[in-house]
């Protein structure tokens, strides 16, 4: 496939650090292996497809958001999000629904599991650009040389919206995706592919 991705209109998306943040965990999950529970997330269920998952932690009031962590990066999405993908007809996922079985008894049917089917290789560090980073940590002034710009070969890429980077957990998401995503304000951290600052040491 002949590809020439901006990669200023691509997004590596994580879910943001929140204090209390209501996570999940597959039914039984002490019985799952961590092999199988890293599989999850692209969709290799070697053992049936969980779907029933226990709050283990967090409060109702974070249920709220729109996207649920769970075990190893596998996580649930609102059906909000789901339709919304669905409506714009965005490729690279796929998805079921799940029962969310909270600690108050509630029985909460709004959430489906979220599976990325789309994929790119590793990034080539070759591509990125060196700059001189600079960072107050509470007064101590580091600075460094980084590593700019998450990039990987176009040809490694299956032109998805929603795709990992091969051998990683990095979601990475097209324009459009990120803009809905935005609008409908879901707790996530979005940052352009081309401006990442990778943490390997600058040879």
């Amino acid at each position: 496939m002949d590809l020439n991705p901006n990669f200023n209109e691509l997004y590596y998306i994580r879910l943001k650090s929140v204090r209390g943040r209501f996570v999940v965990m597959p039914e039984k999950y002490d019985g799952i292996s961590t092999d199988e529970l890293c599989g999850y997330k692209y969709g290799r269920f070697p053992n049936g497809r969980p779907t029933i998952f226990v709050q283990s932690v967090g409060n109702e009031k974070t249920k709220r958001d729109l996207i649920i962590p769970s075990a190893m990066n596998f996580n649930l999405f609102h059906n909000r999000i789901i339709d919304i993908f669905t409506e714009k007809g965005f490729t690279g996922w796929e998805s079921y629904p799940v029962k969310v079985l909270c600690k108050n008894g509630d029985v909460d049917e709004n959430y489906h599991a979220f599976i990325v089917k789309g994929s790119c290789g590793a990034y080539d560090i070759k591509k990125s650009k060196v700059i001189d980073y600079t960072v107050d940590n509470g007064g101590f002034i580091l600075r460094e040389k980084r590593y700019q710009g998450m990039f990987f070969d176009p040809k490694s890429w299956d032109d998805t919206d929603v795709f990992v980077m091969k051998d990683t957990w990095i979601t990475i998401v097209k324009e459009p995706v990120m803009k809905e995503l935005e609008r409908l304000k879901v707790k996530l951290n979005m940052t352009r592919l081309s401006e990442y600052l990778l943490v390997d040491k600058v040879e």
